[in-house]
């Protein structure tokens, strides 16, 4: 967008051509600044922008800001992605301890199941390890 408006910004650089500059200016404003994520962020503040510089300019100051927030989000959903997928492989561990203890070493396959498996499975494989009579029945998904 900062660099749309720099081109039109170039094109209607005449005199002859505030008007037009303003009526693009009112536009962008109007139109496109009152959409996401541009109107969560108040980028307006309650101004009316007079030219399209001001928009060049009001836009080039917030972008920092936004790449700012963004980045914190982003690290903040990979922490909690982090956080799920650490929790989920823990789980798995636990399981194929149990397994181990109960029935003896797993084999690949097994293995591999309770390492891909999504936590409602595990809890529910794990529910079956004090009942079941060995590690397929166990991993039988119709238990």
């Amino acid at each position: 967008m900062l660099s749309i408006i720099a081109t039109l910004c170039r094109w209607l650089d005449h005199p002859e051509q505030r008007r037009l500059r303003r009526e693009f200016a009112l536009w962008v404003q109007r139109v496109l600044l009152r959409r996401k994520p541009f109107a969560e962020r108040s980028i307006l503040q309650g101004e009316e922008i007079q030219d399209l510089e001001e928009v060049q300019q009001m836009l080039a100051e917030r972008m920092n800001e936004w790449e700012k927030e963004w980045e914190q989000r982003g690290l903040k959903k990979g922490r909690q992605e982090g956080r799920q997928e650490g929790r989920l492989e823990g789980e798995a561990h636990m399981l194929a301890r149990m397994l181990e203890r109960r029935f003896g070493p797993l084999n690949d396959q097994q293995l591999e199941r309770i390492r891909s498996a999504d936590e409602q499975t595990l809890w529910a494989w794990s529910d079956r390890v004090f009942h079941a009579d060995s590690i397929d029945e166990v991993l039988d998904s119709q238990s």
